[in-house]
Formats: C-alpha cells, sequence, structure tokens
C-alpha cells in the first residue's frame, strides 16, 4: 500500500499510513504463526518487520504511544527470526568469498559453520504472534487521520536521520556503518510508501535500496569474521584459514565501503529541506488541493486587515 492521490473523496495520508502498518503486521503474524518457516519466510518476515518500523516512525504524533508499541514488537519479530537469518546470511556470505580464500581454508570454514543450525524461530512464536495480530487490530481502528504535510514532515526527520549517520560512518567503524544501514532501511521504506505519489520519493527509494545492499554486505562480512573469530579453531590449518579469511574480508569491505560512501553522497547530496520542498511539490501536485501547502505567494495575495475594512 502506498501513499495514493490524496483527494476529497478518498482517504487521507494518515489513513493511508495506518491500512499499511496493520497490514504488514497481519503479514509478520502469520510468518510467525507457521510451522516450518523457509529461509524465504525469514527474510520476508524480516524486511516486513523493518517496513513496520520505518512506517511506524512517520505515523501523526497523536499515535506515538502505539507507534513506539509496534516498533518494539517489530524489532521483537526480527529477532525471533535471527538466528536461522543470521546463519544462512553467514553461509551465503562465505560462498562469496571463495574465490578469494584457498580450497582448503574455505572448506574449513564451511564446515564449521555447517555445524551450526540454529532454530527457524523463537520458541515463543505463539505469544508474538498474539501481540503482532492485538496492534494489528489497534492500527485498523484507531483514528489516523493525517494530512501529507504532517506524513512529509515525519519523513524529511527519518531523511535526516539517515544523512546525519552517513557523516558519522565515515570513520568506517562497524557500529556506525550498521547504524547508518539501519537508517537507510528506514529511509527506503518510507520513500516506497510515499513512492506513488513522488518521483523524487521513488528515486530515492531506488538509490536507497542499492545502498542498503551495500551497507548490507559490509555488514554480513563483519559478522562473519567477528563469528569465526569467536570459534574454536584448532590445528595450524585452521589457523591459516582464519588469517585468510581476515585478509579476504579486508579487502571486500574496503572496496565496499568506497561503494557505500559514493552511492551515500549521491543520496543524500540534498540539504533535509530541499529534499522535503522536493517531496512536497510532488505530493501536492498529485494531491489536489486538501493537503496542497500554501506557498508564500498565496499568503501575500490574501487581503489583509485594512483591505478588508475598506471592502467592507
Amino acid at each position: 500500500m502506498s501513499l495514493a492521490v490524496v483527494q476529497q473523496s478518498v482517504p487521507s495520508a494518515g489513513e493511508l499510513l495506518r491500512r499499511a502498518i496493520s497490514a504488514a503486521l497481519s503479514d509478520i503474524a502469520a510468518f510467525v504463526e507457521l510451522p516450518a518457516p523457509t529461509p524465504q519466510d525469514v527474510h520476508l518476515a524480516r524486511r516486513t518487520a523493518k517496513r513496520v518500523r520505518a512506517l511506524a516512525r512517520i505515523a501523526p504524533a497523536r499515535l506515538e504511544r502505539l507507534a513506539r508499541q509496534t516498533t518494539r514488537a517489530a524489532a521483537e519479530a526480527r529477532k525471533a527470526f535471527g538466528q536461522a537469518r543470521d546463519a544462512e546470511v553467514r553461509r551465503a556470505t562465505l560462498a562469496s568469498l571463495r574465490g578469494d580464500l584457498p580450497d582448503r581454508a574455505h572448506d574449513a570454514l564451511a564446515r564449521c559453520s555447517n555445524a551450526d543450525a540454529p532454530a527457524a524461530r523463537a520458541a515463543d512464536h505463539a505469544a508474538l504472534s498474539a501481540r503482532l495480530s492485538a496492534l494489528a487490530r489497534d492500527w485498523r481502528l484507531c483514528d489516523a487521520d493525517a494530512p501529507a504535510t504532517e506524513i512529509l514532515a515525519a519523513a524529511a526527520r527519518v531523511y535526516r536521520r539517515a544523512r546525519r549517520r552517513m557523516k558519522k560512518a565515515r570513520s568506517g567503524q562497524p557500529r556506525d556503518l550498521h547504524r547508518w544501514r539501519t537508517a537507510v532501511a528506514d529511509h527506503e521504506y518510507v520513500a516506497d510508501f510515499l513512492a506513488a505519489s513522488s518521483r523524487a520519493a521513488k528515486r530515492q527509494g531506488e538509490r536507497a535500496d542499492r545502498l542498503r545492499k551495500s551497507l548490507g554486505d559490509l555488514n554480513d562480512l563483519h559478522e562473519l569474521a567477528v563469528w569465526f573469530g569467536a570459534r574454536p579453531l584448532d590445528g595450524e590449518a585452521n589457523e591459516a584459514a582464519l588469517r585468510s579469511l581476515d585478509l579476504a574480508v579486508g579487502r571486500r569491505r574496503k572496496k565496499l565501503r568506497r561503494i557505500a560512501l559514493r552511492r551515500g553522497a549521491r543520496l543524500y547530496a540534498c540539504r533535509p529541506k530541499a529534499w522535503r520542498r522536493k517531496v512536497t511539490r510532488d505530493v501536492s501536485r498529485n494531491t489536489g488541493s486538501r493537503d496542497r501547502p500554501r506557498t508564500r505567494r498565496a499568503r501575500q495575495d490574501r487581503p489583509g486587515p485594512a483591505t478588508r475594512r475598506r471592502e467592507a
């Protein structure tokens, strides 16, 4: 569901946002209830939880409490599927490094990785599913009516947050890069919500998706090295495998970091106020007069008190 054309006869931006959050929460609850979720199910569940987190950030201010509860539940859902997803990503990341590792090193690391087989989700999935369903019901019943201007103001704060974290991520520290990735993901989902009414937002969402993937690869490489570093791999051959892994991860991360920073510089070249004006113009053009912000010229053209007295 997207921020479609908002006119007098159709729901407001806040109403469309309410529907999107409620539907996404119901989807996550359905994933949690699956008796044997596949890797694809786990991936979609975690992506949907991230989308809920992002959309809750731009909810109308009067729904702040419900939005916070939703954000916490989305985080719990991601965590519930986290171990299974981490294991799958770890195997895929190691496979992507096969060409950069000696065969013996790759095989030794793969054996260690495959030995770890966590459950697909947390054991208390029934309680989590009930909590997600209850939140979906709360969103269905709440009054979320709000104009596009209010939603866009919150979207601009999401953009600003990602832009600020990009500056900190230039340090190259894994923690800063991970925090930037989280903010970029929020920006991507918010831009996707706005895309039906804004070409600028649609382009931003596509670019944010590419940047998020680069940052995700960076994070996966870091997590891979940390995971193997914490595992007891005895023997000279295994120690050599770890050294080879560290060298391969370092080279790949250096390249990906350059790509991510270059993409980020293009994506976040606009200042937040300029970004908001650009997207607001697009949305106003497609939503009609109901949500169209008043321009400075329009305010100047309105008659002042003195003019009204003379006309009277």
